[in-house]
């Protein structure tokens, strides 16, 4: 140990649990890289949930069956509310008042707190996707296909496949949600670890 050496910064050094602290120019470019991929997100997420929901709109419109118009309907309700959410809300940009750092907490935070609106979204469609199966949604894009009813695929169609897989696929999208929040809550603590120890 070389006698100019602070004994604080080499126990720092030798500690890997102590969080590694951000200076504040780096605290600042992720500020800004976050404010870029906020605004991009939100766009990209705003025109996804147009398209959505001109979508089941069409199938609304187009489908004579009552039990798929509903569920077309219910999930065009569902995408209508998510987009009001998104529309209503302060969009993730900083502030003037603002400093770097609480921009970018804020922004984690945010993150987590989208992630969990969306996995709760997931509940909301599994009525919708229940009513379509129930109404031969899948049959009818069969028919829709040109496929003929006695191909393989036809038959699939009509069974209670389509709708054991589409549960799956929603508890999977559900599950892949839950790490991703969890993933932003933890992000959201250690960067409030490592700016505190700057």
């Amino acid at each position: 140990m070389s006698p100019n050496s602070n004994p604080q910064e080499l126990w720092k050094q030798d500690d890997a649990g102590l969080p590694n602290p951000l200076s504040t120019n780096e605290v600042c470019a992720r500020a800004r890289k976050g404010e870029i991929e906020n605004i991009w997100a939100r766009r990209i997420g705003t025109f996804a949930l147009v398209v959505f929901a001109a979508a089941f709109a069409y199938n609304i419109w187009s489908v004579p069956q009552p039990w798929v118009r509903l569920g077309q309907a219910w999930m065009l309700t569902v995408v209508c509310v998510y987009l009001w959410s998104v529309i209503r809300s302060r969009p993730d940009r900083k502030a003037s008042n603002e400093s770097c750092a609480e921009f970018l907490q804020r922004s984690v935070r945010s993150k987590e707190l989208r992630f969990l609106a969306l996995r709760r979204t997931v509940f909301w469609i599994f009525p919708a996707q229940l009513a379509t199966w129930w109404g031969g949604g899948p049959a009818l894009k069969g028919r829709v296909l040109g496929l003929s009813p006695s191909s393989p695929y036809y038959h699939y169609l009509n069974s209670g496949w389509p709708f054991l897989a589409t549960t799956l696929l929603l508890v999977l999208i559900w599950l892949a949600f839950s790490h991703a929040a969890r993933k932003a809550a933890k992000e959201a603590e250690s960067l409030q670890r490592r700016i505190a120890a700057a």
